[in-house]
């Protein structure tokens, strides 16, 4: 069967990697980028192993707000350049960053499906999406809130996740993270 473009963006941004970075840097960019794991040896995963920096390998939030914020970020600006050029009349109240929080989700979905949906990466997605959508809305943004809605999302749709450790870990981790802050 022919692989989906979903399924072949992976690969190749692996064969285009080869030219730019040498081993073993091109499997530990992708791994870290698009959670590919498969091409990293035993020594490279040892020595992050030891060096307890495992989790840098696995596609988490700091990925997906990453494209979030560089999207909502670049369609804000394009908006506002785009807003400054219209005569006033014909953009009355419009107002660049909620239009561009939605324009910001497809491509949040579309790089969470590019590397799959693991809980991080589904988790992270959820959190956005609640940001998003309150941007969106033009709501106050309740980090807490959005973890909360992100938790039970997940459990409705794995309720098995509950008795996962890295479920578990990971949400007490950004709770604490945010009651600290």
């Amino acid at each position: 069967r022919e692989p989906a473009p979903l399924e072949r963006w992976p690969r190749r941004l692996s064969s285009g990697l080869g030219p730019m970075l040498s081993a073993p840097y091109d499997a530990v960019f992708l791994a870290m980028v698009i959670g590919q794991r498969g091409d990293l040896t035993p020594e490279v995963q040892q020595s992050f192993r030891a060096s307890g920096t495992t989790h840098l390998l696995v596609v988490s939030g700091l990925n997906v707000s990453c494209i979030a914020i560089g999207v909502l970020w670049v369609w804000r600006t394009l908006l506002r350049l785009v807003r400054s050029w219209l005569p006033r009349p014909w953009c009355p109240g419009w107002r660049p960053t909620p239009i561009a929080a939605v324009l910001s989700i497809p491509l949040v979905l579309l790089y969470c499906s590019l590397v799959g949906w693991e809980v991080p990466a589904t988790r992270a997605a959820l959190m956005v999406g609640s940001y998003l959508l309150a941007l969106m809305l033009q709501r106050t943004r309740e980090p807490l809130h959005a973890l909360v809605l992100a938790a039970a999302l997940i459990l409705v749709l794995e309720p098995a996740a509950s008795r996962d450790i890295a479920f578990q870990l990971s949400f007490v981790a950004v709770a604490s993270i945010f009651v600290v802050s």
